[in-house]
Order: structure tokens, then C-alpha cells, then sequence
């Protein structure tokens, strides 16, 4: 569907936008998810950097740094979804090495997972 040479995406931005909060949090995409954990490990002082393995799939999105030398293996996902097969295997790996591997969907699962 197209509204004046837009693309549909473009056309429906405005009425997704006045459904507010509940269509953000339904539809956060997984960078959106991303991005806050991202910005509020910062405000703690921590980092949050993207992990990328080439040649070895599977691993979490996120290594999170914090204050004290605490180190966190961060799986990101849209809400509701679940890691892969692979992406189990991998944070059983880590886990089994004494890390620790958590699952976020939602930024203010956070709060939980650096007590």
C-alpha cells in the first residue's frame, strides 16, 4: 500500500505512532531493545559492547561491563522470542565456564540482572 509515492511503511508511521506506548513496546525491535540496555549500562558507568564472532555462531548479542569488573553475556531479543537452538548451546558453553548468560526482551530487565 502506497500513500502519495511513500513507501507503506512511511504512510502508516502516524497512525502506529498514535497507538503510543503500547504499540512500542509490542513492536520493539531488537536494536531498539539493544540501544536502551545499551544506554542504561552506560549510566551506570559499565559498557555494552557488541559481540561479533565470525566463524563461530551463536554468540550473545551484548558483553556487558560493569563497575567492579562484572562481567554479563547478553542474548537480545524482541519480546516474547526465544534464543536459538545454537544461541542455547553457545550460552550453555559460557555458562558451564562459570559465566554468566541472561536473556533480556525488555530494557528494565536490567534492573534484575545486575543486582
Amino acid at each position: 500500500i502506497r500513500a502519495r509515492g511513500k513507501s507503506s511503511k512511511t504512510a502508516f508511521s502516524g497512525v502506529f505512532k498514535s497507538l503510543g506506548k503500547f504499540v512500542d513496546n509490542v513492536d520493539m525491535r531488537e536494536s531498539s531493545i539493544e540501544k536502551r540496555i545499551k544506554e542504561e549500562v552506560e549510566k551506570l558507568g559499565g559498557r555494552c559492547l557488541k559481540w561479533v564472532s565470525p566463524g563461530y555462531t551463536g554468540v550473545p548479542d551484548r558483553i556487558i561491563i560493569l563497575p567492579g569488573g562484572r562481567v554479563i553475556f547478553a542474548e537480545i531479543k524482541r519480546p516474547g522470542e526465544k534464543p536459538r537452538p545454537r544461541q542455547r548451546r553457545v550460552a550453555q558453553i559460557l555458562s558451564d565456564l562459570g559465566c554468566k548468560v541472561v536473556v533480556l526482551d525488555d530494557p528494565e530487565q536490567l534492573k534484575e540482572v545486575i543486582r
